[in-house]
């Protein structure tokens, strides 16, 4: 047991980013050992903020609040010939396992097995968006890659919407808004991200469309805290990114609108 915390203890060390917390922590203390006490709790500071930013609680502290918004959809409801519409999550440009052609970022891929498993239960059709910022290449859009995978299980083509123009989160509603003949479904659902979720549906709501919330591809594990929750890990940094990134989204949407 020992043994296996001090590889989990040093590995978190000698890896990224907690090997930038120390190297900021040491130099830190180095100026401070110097007299230099504006550099030192400046270093001091950027390798603790680093550190907290790289830690499951504090992660939590702002992803947490995302994901709770909307409870999860309850597939009990009647959903007889519903839209649903899946949010794209984006791509991986010519990747070998797919003869060099894009396949789906994992939480692009888990809305799409989110939506396809809500769909086989509901009928009607799904709607799949994102298209690509340099369109004069041979690469699929974010929309035609989903729409493959959709096939592949074994959707029919004529049951999928894409939208192939959409370059972000606003586009991808007010496309599939203009697209649709609302009337013609009795229930739209939306899938996206549970930590997305209550962005696009601030969103939706802006542009009149009425939506039923399926969040997926949550983010938390919710069996409490243990030592390895206080160690610094890339994955950690990378959803508070993704937390904060909707916030700031949220934010700069309140104010446009």
């Amino acid at each position: 047991m020992i043994f296996f915390v001090l590889k989990k203890l040093i590995s978190h060390i000698i890896l990224p980013p907690g090997l930038f917390v120390v190297i900021l922590l040491l130099a830190g203390l180095f100026f401070l050992m110097r007299k230099e006490k504006l550099s030192g709790l400046i270093l001091v500071f950027i390798g603790l903020f680093i550190y907290l930013l790289s830690i499951e609680p504090v992660k939590d502290f702002f992803i947490l609040p995302l994901e709770d918004k909307y409870k999860p959809y309850n597939e009990n409801e009647s959903c007889d010939k519903s839209l649903i519409v899946v949010l794209g999550g984006g791509i991986y440009d010519r990747s070998p396992d797919n003869n060099l052609k894009a396949t789906l970022m994992p939480d692009a891929l888990k809305r799409l097995i989110y939506g396809y498993s809500i769909f086989k239960k509901c009928g009607g059709e799904i709607a799949v968006t994102g298209g690509r910022v340099f369109k004069d290449t041979d690469i699929l859009s974010e929309a035609e890659t989903m729409r493959d995978m959709l096939l592949l299980l074994g959707v029919e083509n004529k049951e999928i919407i894409m939208d192939t123009e959409s370059l972000d989160t606003f586009e991808n509603i007010k496309n599939l808004s203009g697209m649709i003949d609302k009337k013609m479904y009795p229930k739209i659902i939306l899938v996206t991200s549970a930590y997305h979720m209550p962005r696009a549906v601030m969103i939706a709501e802006k542009m009149n469309l009425k939506i039923v919330p399926a969040p997926t591809d949550y983010k938390t594990d919710r069996t409490g805290y243990d030592f390895d929750s206080f160690l610094p890990k890339m994955s950690y940094l990378e959803e508070t990114y993704k937390a904060l990134h909707e916030h700031i989204g949220i934010l700069f949407y309140s104010l446009k609108f």
